[in-house]
């Protein structure tokens, strides 16, 4: 069907950009430094607020007509044609009534010709939270075909849409062996961080104070929030490299890692390469049933080297005093350690 409405269009630009930030911020996928542009581009022109509270308020009256049967739809969608709280006989040129006029058009034709809304094309986003307990591991297979490792104690929050991918890393540790849908792009959040698939394996760690990303295959693209700015600064991580960022946005590229050791704990594998005694104690509490307590604060600038068995961890225990002069008590399941 073909709506023929006439009406006029003040400042184009200004409406057009008004029309694309309403449905941006609608969708799952927006960022956080988008939603910052969004509000330094309000804040950057007094009619740009006009045009997007104009858009809003056409919305308003559409959305009963989005989740009405279709019998109802052109009833509905006149009634939301309506002005609301306006009248155009008092409307002035520059104030929003003109923008109501022109995006009700707008959004009337969409309606009518596809008579579905903007977010039943784009799809509802189906949302599902995932968890593992301490010491336990998971592996998901997602409806796209992606593959999701979850290590101990980690949870996710997966979000589908016709459109896009995402998953949300609240906690713990994910590996990601990613299907291939350039239709749809992959994207997963930690902290302030979004981490994009080029096609790719690779794992994403949210540790307290950082989130470590390394790479097995393919690459990622890292997005920080640029200090001061609303565009995001890019890093760009290939198979056997490994970065890590904090929750302000820094970024340090740490070190190489061979391919087939990203996510050793798949394996039931801890690897420590020369790391201090307090970050393999870290690690290895997070497996074990009990707390691990390093009495002598001083000791965990030590560096230990070691493979161990995940499932069998009171063979790291019994290793450690000949690695490091420490002597080992287990109170009830409690690791402590102190100086020998």
């Amino acid at each position: 069907m073909i709506m023929d409405v006439s009406f006029h269009r003040h400042s184009p630009s200004a409406s057009d950009r008004a029309l694309k930030w309403f449905l941006r911020l609608r969708e799952p996928a927006c960022t956080d430094a988008e939603r910052v542009a969004f509000e330094q581009w309000l804040a950057a022109d007094g009619t740009h607020r006009g045009e997007y509270e104009a858009i809003t308020d056409v919305w308003t009256g559409l959305e009963p007509v989005a989740e009405s049967p279709s019998h109802e739809l052109q009833g509905q969608l006149s009634q939301a044609m309506k002005p609301r709280g306006r009248s155009p006989q008092t409307a002035r040129s520059g104030s929003p009534w003109r923008a109501v006029g022109y995006w009700t058009a707008i959004a009337a034709t969409i309606v009518l010709t596809s008579a579905t809304a903007w977010w039943w094309i784009e799809g509802k986003p189906i949302v599902t939270a995932y968890h593992t307990a301490k010491g336990e591991q998971r592996s998901v297979v997602l409806d796209d075909g992606t593959v999701m490792d979850l290590n101990t104690g980690t949870d996710v929050t997966v979000r589908m849409w016709k459109r896009g991918r995402q998953v949300v890393v609240e906690s713990g540790e994910v590996y990601f062996t990613v299907a291939q849908d350039p239709a749809r792009p992959f994207e997963v959040l930690a902290s302030e961080g979004h981490i994009h698939d080029i096609g790719t394996q690779f794992a994403v760690y949210k540790q307290p104070d950082r989130v470590v990303v390394s790479v097995e295959s393919g690459a990622v693209n890292v997005e920080l929030p640029s200090e001061g700015k609303a565009i995001s600064a890019g890093h760009v991580l290939n198979a056997g490299e490994r970065g890590a960022y904090v929750t302000h946005g820094g970024w340090a590229p740490l070190d190489t890692v061979m391919p087939k050791y990203v996510a050793a704990w798949r394996h039931g594998t801890l690897r420590f390469d020369g790391v201090p005694l307090s970050e393999a104690l870290s690690e290895v509490e997070r497996y074990w049933p009990g707390r691990v307590l390093l009495v002598d604060a001083a000791l965990g600038t030590t560096q230990i080297r070691g493979v161990f068995n995940t499932r069998n961890l009171a063979e790291f225990f019994t290793a450690l005093p000949n690695i490091v002069p420490v002597e080992i008590a287990n109170r009830s399941g409690d690791i402590i350690i102190s100086r020998r």
